[in-house]
């Protein structure tokens, strides 16, 4: 009773000592290992707790701290100290081990809330641990149900060491207080706790589930002792109250490994064995894996065994087995085509066949090439039952996976006999004319580096041409002409596909040129960028090529919606396909291939293939696609550069067929252009983000980009720098705006100077806002909404966007919906996303809405508001005392205050807006910092 209001008590101190550290904060920065140690001789209680405490979290990475902590634990006078301390040097864990000597004169206390951590913190130690075995077993003893619990753990920490253990765990297995950690402990004392054996197996029958998990394990661990004892439970279990029994002697013979396959297969060998026997023998063989190999035949009769359970064991089991049960296919398949049979036993034929081929494809490289080419022509086999049937989605997914893996295992086998040099040279000792079979080979491989050298291309011709013709060799088999010439070990070198590139190269450069994406983007302005992390005044091929140097590239290129990232794109293509070795972005020429539509075309994880095949072709002009075998060479050797456009806007299904992290991926260079920094999945990619355009800039990018459009002419200096001198006043000053507009402002530069009309340029930015999306309106023909509704459509979807936190973000469709407040409200919405791009949908369901461009959507929320409210000063005053509910930092919302300001500057004298609202509007732009 004593010790355990001592153990209260300290219970009650550590909880006070807790808030009282928490309270004063000490903890406010986590002292580094060496300030802790230093600590550990402070005077403050509190400050020696904290760095005890602080250790204790480095665990083994506060090793160097194991002497002063011993130090502690002998000669410091607070109880609490010397337990933090002890606890600190457990979770140090082995390299603790000197500590071992103190912390057993703690077991010999008592205190018995230190003895309890002592032992913990010896089991922490482990097997160095192994001098307190003794103490150990004498606290077992104790009258703590904590002191005994603690020992218990710790002598199963220690392990082997700890055999002295045995008898007195074996009594506390009585104990129903500690039958569980007792048993624990013993299995991790293994074959040295053989004694044991007896009760451990009384215990499987104990009607608590604890206690009979933790005796099988045990068993398992204790190995080939109590292997006889667990063989016989097996052997007399009977399907009622001994089932149970049954499953568990399995689940420790499993454990066994390989020496219990022999009697677990006599088992299965018995004509009057029982449906559970029969079942938790097939079981313990599953546990086994390759090692169950020997119990295939017995197995694959189970298959056909008339209890469901028992067939589902021995699938289970065979697939477990793997490769070494690939006779079971056939027997697996009419398991899993049975009508008859019951679901379970269907899925764990499937999910063996599955197994089995993974397996096989995985250590294909380790499985002898005779048993290899018989598992491939079992599984050749088993796909020939498919053939003239209608298949179900599963059925083709098997089927798919299968052929997958019957690919990779015979370019196993390919590889494996290119070692065929070799085996000539072995047989050629046994026949007379052994020289003129290395003379042959030498010839051979001349013959090819001549050809590589001089006529790259020839190889490519001549593997083709012998690609079918295997003959058969004695003792080899049939060997691919291809291997046996060693002809396809140039197949598909790298000079042979750059010769392939630069064949087809100028037209594919001409061709890609002239699509319409790209020929819309052939004006191209270099802008600042970030790649990864560093700023880039203006990108060039020597910034991007340490990022094309590995053998999977992966470049990102993401932003805003009129940042320039296809631009950028289109640039870094041009580049890649260079006729300029200096500006391309690997040593070799790459050709450019361009995705921006959905993958809807070929079977279901091979869309982006079919998409890449038909698009190669349409650049090179030949009269046949590229062979499926070349291809997926030239984009695993990176001579095509794959460019993903509007990967954020793609639907699931498409996304799905882009996922660089797969293993599977053949694409090993490839650029991605989103709206949002996508993830990838887990792969050493590469971020490039495009720069707004500065206001002080603006000037020189509108001058390169008329030079580029060849409209520079089309401008007296006056008149140009009058236009820059506008655009200077219209962003006032260092304001920032995109490349995207920026050209825009450009563009309307030459349609005023070409147009008969005399339309002037826009004065304002909220000018060229609506001048913006009036230019969207104007390219469509039919079905075409007035401009004035599509922008009065705009504003209010732009305000619902933004109403709740001032900033560009989605918002409710059905919130849109009601605001449009009209029937053809979603005519309208449809007409903003699909026929202009102006807007779009978010979510899986496309839910919520978006304004494309986040700076246009805060001009046309600020007009929305600048309308709303008009001339109505109390309306404006509840509209600002809404915005100060919101207690949001205003330079949070820096862009919507300038945006609301500049609208205000603009139309204030159109809308009567109040004065007052004004200089309260343009202060708040100004003390956002959104306005100099």
């Amino acid at each position: 009773m004593c010790i355990i209001m001592n153990l209260k008590t300290t219970s009650l101190l550590l909880l006070l000592f807790n808030t009282l550290v928490y309270t004063l904060d000490i903890k406010a920065q986590a002292p580094s290992l060496d300030e802790s140690i230093d600590e550990l001789s402070n005077t403050d209680t509190l400050k020696r707790l904290s760095a005890i405490r602080a250790l204790s979290i480095l665990g083994p990475a506060a090793a160097k701290a194991v002497d002063p902590l011993i130090k502690v634990i002998n000669t410091d006078r607070n109880r609490t100290i010397r337990i933090e301390a002890v606890d600190a040097l457990g979770k140090i864990g082995p390299d603790a081990a000197k500590a071992v000597d103190p912390l057993i004169r703690f077991l010999r206390g008592t205190d018995g809330y230190l003895q309890m951590k002592a032992a913990i913190a010896l089991g922490e130690i482990g097997p160095d641990a192994a001098k307190a075995v003794d103490p150990l077993i004498e606290n077992l003893n104790s009258k703590t149900d904590l002191v005994k619990t603690s020992a218990v753990y710790a002598l199963g920490e220690i392990g082997p060491s700890a055999v002295k253990a045995v008898d007195p765990l074996i009594n506390l297995l009585e104990n129903r207080e500690f039958t569980v950690q007792s048993a624990v402990a013993l299995g991790e004392i293994g074959p040295g706790a053989a004694k044991a054996v007896d009760s451990l197996i009384k215990l499987l029958k104990d009607p608590n589930f604890s206690v009979r998990t933790s005796a099988a394990e045990a068993l398992g661990k204790i190995g080939l002792v109590a292997f006889r004892s667990l063989i016989n439970i097996l052997k007399e279990a009977s399907c009622d109250s001994t089932e149970h029994t049954a499953e568990l002697a399995a689940e420790a013979l499993g454990a066994m490994g390989p020496q219990a396959v022999d009697s677990l297969v006599n088992i299965l060998n018995t004509a009057n064995s029982v449906r559970c026997v029969r079942k938790y023998a097939a079981y313990a063989l599953g546990k086994m894996g390759p090692g169950a190999a020997k119990a295939v035949d017995p197995l694959i009769k189970l298959l056909k065994d008339p209890d469901s359970g028992v067939r589902t064991s021995a699938a289970e089991a065979l697939g477990k087995i793997g490769p070494n049960a690939a006779k079971a296919l056939n027997s697996l398949l009419k398991l899993l085509n049975d009508p008859y049979t019951a679901p379970y036993p269907r899925l764990a034929a499937e999910t063996a066949i599955i197994s089995i081929s993974d397996n096989s494809a995985k250590r294909a490289d380790k499985i002898r090439l005779d048993s290899l080419q018989f598992i491939i022509t079992q599984f050749e086999s088993f796909l020939s039952s498919f053939k003239d049937q209608i298949l179900t989605q599963a059925d083709k997914d098997l089927v798919s996976k299968i052929n997958s893996d019957i690919n990779s295992m015979k370019y196993t086998i390919d590889q494996r006999k290119g070692l065929i040099v070799n085996k000539i040279i072995s047989l050629a000792k046994q026949f007379p004319v052994p020289a003129a079979v290395v003379l042959l080979a030498i010839g051979l491989l001349l013959l090819w580096s001549t050809l590589l050298w001089l006529s790259p291309l020839s190889l490519l011709t001549i593997n083709n041409a012998i690609r079918n013709f295997s003959p058969d060799i004695p003792k080899v088999g049939k060997v691919p002409l291809r291997t046996l010439t060693m002809a396809s070990l140039f197949n598909y070198h790298p000079r042979v596909l750059d010769a392939w590139v630069e064949k087809y190269a100028p037209e594919a450069r001409q061709r890609f040129n002239r699509r319409k994406t790209v020929l819309d983007r052939r004006v191209h302005v270099s802008v600042p960028t970030v790649l990864d992390d560093a700023t880039i005044p203006e990108l060039k091929p020597d910034n991007l090529k340490p990022v094309f140097a590995n053998t999977q590239s992966c470049l990102l290129i993401w932003g805003e919606g009129g940042s320039g990232k296809t631009s950028l794109a289109c640039q870094i293509a041009n580049w890649a396909s260079s006729d300029d070795v200096a500006q391309r972005l690997k040593p070799h020429r790459m050709l450019p291939v361009l995705i921006e539509h959905e993958l809807v075309d070929g079977e279901k994880g091979k869309r982006l293939l079919v998409a890449i095949t038909g698009q190669l072709w349409s650049l090179i002009d030949t009269e046949s696609t590229v062979p499926d075998e070349l291809l997926e060479q030239l984009l695993r050797q990176g001579r095509i550069l794959v460019l993903i456009d509007h990967f954020s806007e793609c639907s699931e299904e498409t996304r799905a067929e882009i996922r660089p992290a797969t293993p599977n991926f053949f694409v090993n260079t490839l650029v991605i252009t989103s709206r949002i920094d996508e993830p990838l999945g887990h792969i050493n990619r590469h971020t490039l983000k495009p720069l707004r355009i500065e206001g002080n800039r603006l000037s020189r990018f509108i001058d390169v980009y008329l030079v580029q459009r060849n409209k520079r002419d089309l401008f007296s200096d006056p008149e140009y720098f009058d236009a820059c001198r506008q655009l200077s006043l219209m962003v006032m000053g260092d304001r920032n705006i995109t490349v995207l507009l920026a050209k825009l402002f450009a563009d309307q530069m030459i349609v005023v100077k070409e147009s008969s009309d005399e339309t002037d340029l826009p004065k304002t930015v909220p000018d060229l806002m609506q001048r913006y999306v009036k230019e969207l309106n104007r390219g469509i023909s039919e079905a075409r909404i007035e401009d004035s509704e599509v922008l009065r459509c705009a504003r209010i979807v732009a305000w619902e966007c933004l109403k709740q936190t001032f900033l560009p973000s989605s918002a409710a469709r059905t919130r849109v919906l009601e605001a449009l407040n009209g029937e053809n409200g979603n005519k309208k919405l449809h007409y903003l996303e699909e026929r202009l791009r102006l807007i779009r949908s978010i979510g899986e369901e496309g839910d919520w809405v978006r304004i494309s461009l986040d700076p246009l959507a805060e001009y046309l929320a600020a007009l929305h508001v600048l309308r709303a409210n008009g001339a109505n000063l109390d309306n404006w005053r509840k509209f600002l005392q809404y915005l100060d509910s919101k207690s949001i930092e205003l330079k949070k919302i820096s862009g919507f205050l300038l945006a609301l300001s500049d609208c205000c500057q603009s139309y204030k004298d159109s809308l009567g807006v109040p004065n007052e609202i004004c200089l309260e509007l343009n202060f708040r732009a100004s003390k956002s910092g959104g306005s100099d």
